[in-house]
């Protein structure tokens, strides 16, 4: 939110997993909750990619009040034009690297009409450098999960979806980041950092929780076994 002071287009650019849409949501609600005398736009770019390619646009407002708020009275379009002008309209844009290359340019060319209030803009890092020099805008990735967070993060999941004690789920994560970094080494950060990798980890072994949990993780850190289960679970949780 800080960034918002110095920074009037900010992209957040980083790969798949890295809980790039999870941070556009939360800064959406803290603006909502915080942020009373502006008008705060959250939409996915992958809703409007065909009214990208197949509308015509005179600017970024129209394309925000036709297609992503789908405005039609005379007075709700009057208010928020009122509010735009004044800078006062903050946009968050998720999955910019989820679209087209079609409607990215196009996207593109709206964006680099937008002067007034806030622009965030979600994607993938490889098109990071295009964005950066297209549009102007300014990039920011996110600090990947270091192992004391990735600790806190698995003793709270399990605790809010087991029904275990809190010393054995203790017990249990600090086993499983252990056994992880045995097998990882220094990968482990860059890999298990991704909040969407280390969910499903969790995931996969929170009903294995026990006295003998490290045997479980003898068992099951087998790679072969380990793929397979791990498609699952993610199949389950998605």
């Amino acid at each position: 939110i800080e960034l918002f002071k110095r920074e009037n287009k900010i992209l957040i650019s980083d790969m798949a997993g890295s809980g790039k849409t999870f941070v556009l949501k939360k800064i959406r609600n803290e603006l909502i909750a915080t942020s009373s005398d502006n008008y705060v736009v959250y939409a996915n770019f992958r809703d409007f990619s065909v009214d990208l390619v197949e509308g015509e646009f005179k600017d970024f407002r129209s394309f925000l009040c036709e297609k992503i708020l789908k405005l039609e009275s005379a007075l709700d379009v009057a208010v928020f034009n009122h509010l735009y002008t004044d800078n006062r309209v903050i946009v968050l844009l998720d999955g910019f690297d989820e679209i087209s290359q079609v409607a990215r340019k196009k996207a593109i060319n709206l964006i680099k009409l937008h002067d007034e209030g806030k622009l965030v803009i979600t994607t993938r890092d490889y098109l990071e450098e295009n964005l950066e020099t297209s549009m102007k805008v300014t990039s920011f990735k996110l600090i990947p999960y270091t192992i004391p967070d990735q600790t806190q993060f698995i003793v709270e999941y399990w605790q809010k979806h087991t029904n275990f004690n809190d010393d054995l789920v203790r017990k249990c994560a600090g086993q499983l980041i252990a056994q992880l970094n045995m097998i990882l080494s220094r990968s482990v950060v860059s890999f298990f950092g991704l909040p969407l990798i280390l969910h499903i980890f969790v995931e996969f072994f929170k009903s294995d929780l026990s006295d003998e949990f490290d045997k479980v993780l003898d068992k099951k850190m087998k790679i072969s076994h380990a793929y397979n289960e791990l498609v699952d679970s993610k199949t389950n949780i998605w």
